[in-house]
């Protein structure tokens, strides 16, 4: 079985290769736009207290529990925010 051909820094890559990666590459960073997008469009329809609890609990991984402690909150304060939070669409 014959070696695999190394890739140096030198190696050049024929043309429809290079487009198909370029082509690849932007539609993968378009979706990624597009998703932070939707999200942040998402997080505008929430209320200052909804949106809060959402970005702690999802995007900072607290729990509800740390949530509350966080904020002052009471739990149940904090689970309502946010039930209402994630049913908005």
């Amino acid at each position: 079985m014959p070696e695999p051909e190394v890739l140096t820094a030198d190696h050049w890559f024929d043309l429809a290769s290079l487009s198909k990666v370029i082509a690849t590459t932007t539609m993968v960073l378009t979706l990624a736009e597009q998703g932070r997008l939707d999200l942040e469009r998402a997080l505008e329809k929430l209320n200052p207290a909804q949106r809060l609890c959402v970005v702690l609990s999802y995007g900072e991984g607290l729990s509800h529990g740390e949530i509350a402690e966080t904020t002052g909150w009471p739990l149940g304060t904090v689970k309502s925010h946010l039930a209402r939070g994630g049913a908005r669409g």
